[in-house]
């Protein structure tokens, strides 16, 4: 027997029974019990069957009040049992079933024309309840319930994130656009109906003043787009998810399969492109200040990134003049305590992220959060990302707990001067921090790996000189044997980031940004040297990718050592900003193995197979073009050393060369042998201004090129030294 009504009076009036002071508990024992999927099943066949006294509508209504009513045994928190017992990990079939009893059914009698296929319609108001069904029931069964519907029907997605954000409201912040498709809707949504009514009511005319139906039928799409709820369903949506009603809200917030959450702050996050603290999350985060626990630590996260940004701004408007007079005592005493907030999540993430055991391997999901964002693709949620990973390491507890103690004398003193909340927010973070105080954080071998392959994937996107350096060189010192992607990477930053890396290496030895230079180099010779002789005591048997290259180095002749083209390119690139007196023992050892003993007549060379050796160029044009203006006279030598003589005839007059690729370009063009000379008089090149670069190269001090202005450009003249500019034209 099924006890469905709410006002159990209407069972008692017959006969009396249970006595008064017994009602209260016979009522819990019998109506506040868990749904079996049994009951459903057995409900929707007598609904579904034709011949029996119960209509589909009737038993929608019905499965309404079981559902509903074993939701709100959720609120007493004593209960501590599943609600929904039996139900399938895989809801289709229930689903379809709930569907089809708010489906409207036309009489059988009623004749259509051959060529008329009716609409499958479905009534409002049952509708209406289905859809409080299915999001009573995913709610509470998000892993399989849940999930299932999250995947098939875009209101019940709709449905998840106006309960999480606790905007009942349609459109939802962002979808605008799904007022123009529901206006459609309507429209083509109207006509059917009208032309339906009018074959049922036996050919009569039918409109929008006399139709019976319009006002009650909807197309059934749940896989659509989300058509426009009724009041009715919002308000009950509303009342549902409220502490007062099922808590429907609270459930969501607590599911990690899947998150919920998590998936609509991403969402929201993406739509609004900025990082501002969005007003819902942090209703719900302080809500839940004495059991963060409860919130998975991406949410925190997101929260701590929001709270930042806005402290940074309260930092930059307080220099203003008009911030004292604007800031009321009120509002005061509110900043005030969202910083102890603040401060007590910073206690409680230091907490998450120390907890680790060492055992566990993998580092915890808050450590991999926000190590995950120092790649994102905004600016600003790489700088959050950084300043809050800086927080929690840095952060000192004895501070903390000074401050959420009561001793508030530093937080009132900051905001005064206009400092935020601590200065460590404001002010620019220690220098190597990452070595000092990250590491502590990192117990297994796995989770240092886990967050170098982070900071790898950062080199793709951080702009700041000093932060890729910092990167570099906690990777350098923390990685073994550089995989590959470690190392195509840092080649790609060399090749495609020219600017931030001529920024990097363009620090003078007197400079105090000399440090970032050295940290650079010093970073990369190590990762390039450790990866290649990792790869030369590999024996290759298997293929590679096409586009890879055969490469000898003369310090091994005989071997062929397989690598990506950029990947040799970056070396390069490396090496040609290393000087001579500058060598540490990874670039000595990284020019040793390219170049062998004799730096000045070996060099690599590249083939595009290892059985033909087909000789391939080792630099693209852009490439030669920076190498020429190298420090490393090797490398130079290199670079001149792959050029054709008509190649080196056009980088003459470039604008850039060093004086010592100057002096190198004319010794090659000095060395031509006839034949070459013969080939290039054949060539079209503008020799009066090719004549006017040597003569201003002349002037600097430079004293090759003569025999090779003589015979290519006609130059009559004979050497008497460097000459004035003033003489040249």
């Amino acid at each position: 027997m099924l006890f469905i009504e709410f006002n159990f009076d209407w069972y008692y009036r017959a006969d009396g029974w249970p006595p008064e002071n017994d009602r209260a508990f016979v009522q819990r024992r019998v109506a506040e019990v868990p749904l079996h999927y049994e009951t459903l099943l057995t409900l929707l066949r007598f609904g579904l069957t034709k011949g029996l006294p119960i209509s589909p509508s009737e038993v929608c209504d019905l499965l309404t009040t079981l559902i509903t009513r074993a939701a709100v045994i959720y609120h007493d928190l004593d209960l501590q049992y599943p609600l929904y017992l039996g139900f399938p990990a895989e809801p289709e079939q229930l689903v379809l079933q709930l569907f089809e009893t708010a489906v409207y059914s036309h009489p059988e009698s009623t004749v259509f024309p051959a060529d008329y296929k009716p609409p499958r319609m479905a009534l409002r108001d049952s509708l209406l309840r289905v859809w409080l069904q299915l999001f009573i029931l995913g709610v509470h069964m998000p892993a399989t319930f849940g999930l299932y519907c999250w995947s098939h029907f875009p209101l019940f997605r709709m449905a998840v994130e106006m309960a999480i954000t606790n905007a009942f409201h349609y459109p939802p912040r962002g979808a605008e656009e799904l007022l123009g498709k529901e206006a459609a809707a309507v429209q083509a949504e109207r006509t059917i109906i009208l032309t339906y009514e009018g074959y049922l009511a036996g050919g009569q005319e039918i409109n929008e003043g006399n139709s019976l139906l319009l006002p009650k039928l909807i197309t059934l799409d749940p896989y659509g787009f989300p058509r426009i709820p009724s009041p009715i369903l919002l308000e009950e949506l509303k009342a549902k998810c409220s502490n007062q009603g099922c808590r429907l809200s609270q459930l969501l917030y607590q599911s990690r399969s899947p998150d919920f959450l998590l998936i609509t702050i991403e969402k929201q996050r993406l739509g609004l492109k900025t990082v501002a603290p969005m007003p819902w999350l942090v209703e719900l985060v302080e809500s839940y200040e004495n059991s963060f626990s409860y919130l998975p630590v991406q949410c925190l996260c997101e929260f701590l990134f929001g709270q930042i940004s806005e402290e940074m701004l309260l930092s930059m408007a307080a220099g203003a003049p008009s911030h004292a007079e604007a800031s009321s005592k009120t509002e005061r005493t509110r900043k005030k305590d969202k910083r102890r907030k603040l401060l007590r999540l910073i206690a409680y993430l230091q907490v998450v992220i120390q907890s680790s055991a060492p055992n566990e391997g993998q580092p915890n999901e808050l450590l991999k959060y926000i190590i995950h964002q120092l790649s994102s693709g905004q600016l600003a949620t790489r700088t959050l990302a950084y300043k809050a990973l800086y927080l929690i390491v840095s952060f000192r507890q004895e501070d903390l707990n000074a401050l959420l103690a009561g001793n508030t004398t530093t937080m009132t003193t900051t905001e005064e001067a206009g400092g935020g909340l601590p200065l460590l927010l404001s002010a620019q973070p220690e220098a190597n921090w990452l070595q000092t105080k990250l590491p502590g954080l990192l117990k297994t071998p796995l989770q240092i790996q886990t967050v170098c392959n982070s900071m790898i994937d950062a080199l793709d996107f951080e702009t700041d000189p000093v932060l890729i350096c910092e990167y570099l060189d906690f990777i350098a010192s923390r990685v073994a044997i550089p995989d590959e992607k470690l190392v195509r990477n840092t080649s790609a930053l060399l090749i495609k980031r020219p600017k931030i890396v001529s920024y990097i290496l363009s620090s003078s030895s007197a400079s105090a940004s000399s440090e970032l230079r050295d940290k650079f180099l010093d970073s990369g010779l190590r990762i390039f040297y450790l990866y290649l002789d990792s790869v030369r005591r590999i024996n290759f048997n298997g293929r590679r990718p096409e586009e890879w290259r055969w490469v000898q180095f003369a310090s091994a002749p005989e071997t062929l050592l397989p690598l990506h083209p950029h990947i040799l390119q970056g070396v390069i690139l490396l090496l040609s900003a290393v000087e001579r007196r500058q060598r540490n023992a990874n670039a000595t050892s990284l020019f040793w193995l390219l170049f062998g003993e004799d730096e000045r007549t070996g060099w690599p060379r590249a083939f595009a197979d290892a059985e033909q050796r087909q000789p391939v160029p080792l630099l693209d044009e852009p490439l030669t073009r920076r190498l020429l203006t190298a420090s490393s006279a090797e490398v130079l030598h290199l670079v001149i050393e792959q050029l054709r003589p008509g190649q080196l005839v056009g980088y003459l007059d470039y604008y850039g060369l060093s004086v010592n690729a100057v002096t190198r370009i004319l010794q090659s063009l000095d060395r031509l042998s006839a034949a070459e000379i013969r080939q290039l008089r054949a060539l079209p090149f503008d020799r009066p201004k090719k004549l006017a670069a040597l003569r201003l190269y002349w002037s600097q001090g430079v004293v090759q090129g003569v025999k090779f202005a003589r015979n290519l450009l006609n130059y009559k003249g004979d050497w008497e030294g460097p000459v004035k500019v003033s003489e040249l034209f």
